[in-house]
């Protein structure tokens, strides 16, 4: 139901004239303090954007327990060029102190301004009138309404804003009357409420762009969807957008200073601008790396380890890959496999394939950071698993042993008496050894020519045993020079034994 003026205090009044046994007597005032406040909850309210929604309580604060109020009546004031009313609903205050099976009345109206013929202006207002019915005798048994609580609830929507500064009004109360069972007046008071709404802006990100760089321009931050029609950017670098997306990006090409403005065509055909001054940088590009070892095997659980940095700090990446690649070709998307670890730090396990080719692969990660890119690549070695690697040590060894070993023990494990006989067969290169050994223990200041005599004889014992190893080449041609010289050593050996004989 819907009633204009203050007819709702009128029905109040009448209602308790016939049901009550009570006189009505409106001068009857309360001189002291007040009896009842209404105030509004929020008492300040910040709107974020145009079209924005929020709810204002109006709260009734019971001053004087035993004023037995049951019904109010007041105007509230309000900006309907910032604001439109979406919806009026009663409070659960009144509805706690039901009288009778009636419960409550409520009833709101809302009224553009009005100049009355003296010159009195009332400003865009909404009445609100709420009453508690007596029970079905016409009576106020109680219990009244005490404490405080909430008595109607506005729903209210931002409409418009401003390009340079916040836009404010006030919820001011005023004609209001409060009435008791008894049927008088009530003194009140009220206290108002503040609304303000931001200024129409955009935000971009990152604050600090570079050349190259993807922008992301945000016009939502004060304007809801459903308020704006279009939206004009122009960029300052001789590229303009006209769309009716709320957020755009935007590259620019090289670093300098923008003046980037938005032109909003809101629904009531109205248009706003703003302007802001965006600082470009010179490129940097983001910094990827990849630390990951530089040989695996087949079946091995591998792990490669990601960093992404920008101007030395670690970053989180917008968005990472990683990609594998053999000869050429992808051979595995391993992007599902990168686990974040902390700001900037990644990890990659992978299990290479037991069937995976040897060769060498190549790992490729690809990050973005505020629409930076940045990349890295690492190769490294697959060979063969551990256990074929086994084997094949295995078959090598089997092979020395087959091949090589018994070959060297023809060679090497000689009886003294097949050494006797090869030492016999140079007994004139020995008899001159035994004499310069000789000559060595009677002349001690002849050591020197001595030993280089000795040593020219053996190189003719060395020239011997040569043309005695030639009788041995096949034998010989699988030595090793390692184990050629092992056996010059232990011939000298036996040398020596012999020529300790033969003394």
């Amino acid at each position: 139901m819907i009633l204009k003026k203050n007819v709702l205090v009128w029905l109040a009044l009448l209602l308790l004239y016939l049901t009550s046994n009570y006189a009505l007597n409106v001068r009857n005032v309360h001189a002291q303090d007040a009896d009842v406040k209404l105030s509004v909850a929020p008492s300040e309210y910040y709107a974020t954007k145009v079209g924005e929604v929020f709810q204002v309580n109006v709260t009734l604060e019971i001053l004087n327990e035993t004023a037995q109020v049951v019904g109010v009546d007041f105007r509230i004031s309000y900006n309907n060029s910032l604001l439109e009313v979406v919806n009026v609903e009663e409070g659960p205050f009144f509805k706690e102190f039901t009288q009778g099976p009636l419960g409550t009345f409520f009833v709101y109206y809302v009224e553009d301004e009005t100049v009355f013929p003296n010159g009195t202006v009332i400003p865009p207002h909404i009445i609100i009138g709420a009453l508690i019915f007596p029970n079905e005798t016409g009576q106020y048994p109680g219990p009244f309404p005490n404490g405080s609580g909430t008595i109607a609830m506005i729903t209210f929507k931002a409409i418009q804003h401003s390009p340079a500064k916040s836009l404010n009004c006030t919820f001011e109360f005023f004609d209001i009357i409060a009435v008791s069972a008894e049927g008088e007046y009530l003194t009140a008071e009220s206290e108002d409420g503040y609304y303000e709404i931001a200024p129409l802006t955009y935000e971009y990100s990152p604050r600090r762009p570079v050349a190259g760089q993807e922008v992301t321009f945000d016009a939502s931050v004060t304007i809801e969807p459903e308020m704006a029609k279009w939206y004009y950017w122009q960029f300052d670098d001789g590229t303009t957008l006209n769309t009716t997306e709320q957020v755009v990006v935007h590259e620019f090409i090289a670093p300098g200073t923008y003046n980037v403005t938005l032109t909003v065509k809101y629904v009531d055909n109205s248009t706003l601008s703003i302007w802001k001054l965006v600082n470009v940088g010179s490129y940097i590009p983001l910094e990827v790396k990849i630390d990951a070892g530089s040989l695996y095997f087949r079946g091995e659980i591998c792990e490669f380890n990601v960093i992404t940095t920008y101007l030395g700090d670690g970053v989180h990446a917008d968005k990472i890959s990683a990609v594998l690649y053999f000869n050429g070709s992808i051979v595995q998307n391993l992007t599902d496999k990168i686990e974040w670890l902390g700001t900037g730090y990644y990890r990659i396990q992978y299990t290479i394939p037991g069937e995976a080719e040897a060769g060498t692969y190549t790992l490729l990660v690809q990050a973005k950071y505020m629409g930076l890119d940045g990349m890295d690549i690492k190769s490294f070695y697959i060979s063969d698993n551990i256990a074929e690697l086994e084997d094949t040590i295995d078959k090598i060894e089997g092979d020395i042993a087959t091949v090589v070993i018994p070959d060297l023990e023809d060679v090497i494990m000689l009886n003294l008496t097949e050494i006797n006989a090869y030492v016999e067969s140079i007994d004139g290169t020995t008899a001159t050894i035994e004499s310069d050994v000789g000559t060595l223990k009677a002349d001690v200041s002849d050591v020197a020519n001595s030993i280089l005599n000795l040593d020219g004889k053996l190189d003719a014992t060395d020239s011997k045993i040569d043309d005695l190893a030639g009788g041995q080449g096949t034998m010989l041609t699988i030595l090793y020079v390692i184990l050629v010289f092992s056996i010059i050593s232990f011939i000298a050996a036996i040398l020596a034994v012999y020529f300790a004989r033969k003394k």
